[in-house]
């Protein structure tokens, strides 16, 4: 056999093995092909999921900003309502409302007013577990049921915030520990509120509750700021609350009198130019009875200025209680007094004053045996719109003329 003959075999071996080996590491190759392939699907899902989470946080970011953006801006502006030289509780009420409803977009707001009077001390006890919250402004009710417009502190979940002055949130009151094992009942099946929170006031170691605020089914997206606005709208409630009676009160010192209650002269004289430009425009009548207090000098006296004072209260008091719905009472000056009567003529007029002159000498004032005929009694005159007169000064000048 020739050296080739011998070297056939083992070509063949070498070929078989050269082949193997090649389909060996073909299918390595296929294989790691396929994993590459996989792989690379696997991070394709990856980044896509990556790339949509990340779109999904972009969006909440930008909603948040949003959202914050028109807080702030609505903050601002219900800030700059607190500036108003005129602001009562009617425009505190829309104005927590209006806040409320910029920020959250919700479908129903409801806003609840305590009984506390702000004018009251806050040293003075309040006896909340008797107060009833009233609702004063709402949205998103079709009709208002009874068990809605007024709630005992206390009860339910709205009445339940009022009493322990906490914000909650709808998962809130999924966690015992949050009301202490108490699980409050919604006050009526057409609320669907997720976030209520208390209106307080504080004052040194005093805290009253002013009222409660409710919102249900935001559509503006809920975060761990939603507590925190709100918390910051009811928050500016109390303050703006505070503010108006201040300016009430402000505005009562300086047009009625201290000692009395009753209008000091020269508002007045404004509000009755004000019933008279009425009274042009609509063809009316009015009456003005103008009097003073008999020998008051001869009171002051004899009981001194301190009854004097106490004794000026009392009439106030008496005047008040026998005036019309409508009628003007103003302490014209020291013991002179006038009453403006819209819609009565001469006649009614005449009427109304004997009515009050009756009152006054009927009322058992402390000390009137002091005076010259054992009572008090007064002097007056009365005066009708247009008859006697078309302007304030002519009228009063009339009365006066006519005293008897």
């Amino acid at each position: 056999m020739g050296f080739g003959a011998e070297l056939m075999p083992l070509t063949y071996a070498t070929g078989a093995l050269l082949f193997f080996l090649g389909l060996l590491l073909g299918r390595l190759g296929v294989k790691r092909l396929r994993a590459e392939v996989t792989r690379a699907r696997n991070a394709s899902v990856e980044s896509e999921l990556v790339r949509k989470q990340i779109a999904k946080q972009h969006a909440g970011i930008q909603a948040s900003s949003k959202t914050l953006s028109l807080f702030v801006g609505k903050l601002t502006e219900g800030v700059g309502r607190l500036n108003r030289a005129s602001l009562d509780e009617r425009d505190v009420n829309i104005m927590i409302a209006d806040l409320a409803r910029a920020v959250f977009d919700p479908d129903q707001i409801l806003l609840y007013r305590t009984g506390v009077d702000l004018r009251q001390d806050l040293a003075t006890d309040h006896d909340l577990d008797n107060d009833v919250l009233t609702l004063v402004e709402h949205d998103g009710l079709a009709s208002v049921p009874p068990e809605v417009a007024s709630i005992p502190v206390g009860e339910g979940k709205i009445g339940w915030v009022a009493a322990h002055r906490v914000e909650m949130t709808r998962k809130d009151w999924l966690d015992p520990t949050r009301t202490e094992g108490v699980r409050p009942l919604p006050n009526h099946t057409t609320l669907k509120l997720d976030l209520i929170s208390p209106i307080i006031r504080h004052a040194g170691d005093k805290t009253r509750t002013l009222g409660v605020l409710c919102i249900g089914r935001p559509k503006a997206r809920q975060d761990r700021n939603a507590k925190l606005m709100l918390q910051t709208i009811s928050n500016l409630g109390s303050i703006a609350y505070s503010h108006a009676i201040s300016l009430s009160e402000m505005k009562a010192r300086a047009n009625f009198d201290g000692l009395t209650g009753l209008m000091i002269k020269s508002h007045f004289r404004k509000e009755l130019g004000k019933l008279i430009h009425a009274l042009e425009n609509a063809v009316g009548n009015m009456g003005i009875f103008i009097f003073d207090i008999d020998h008051f000098k001869t009171y002051n006296d004899t009981n001194g200025h301190p009854e004097g004072d106490n004794l000026l209260r009392e009439f106030a008091r008496v005047i008040r209680a026998n005036l019309r719905p409508g009628d003007m009472a103003c302490r014209y000056g020291g013991e002179e007094f006038v009453v403006a009567m819209p819609g009565a003529d001469a006649e009614a007029a005449l009427q109304a004053a004997e009515r009050i002159r009756a009152a006054i000498e009927t009322h058992k004032f402390r000390l009137e045996q002091s005076q010259p005929k054992g009572t008090l009694t007064i002097s007056g005159g009365v005066a009708a719109y247009p008859r006697e007169g078309t302007d304030g000064d002519e009228l009063i000048r009339h009365a006066d003329e006519a005293l008897f």
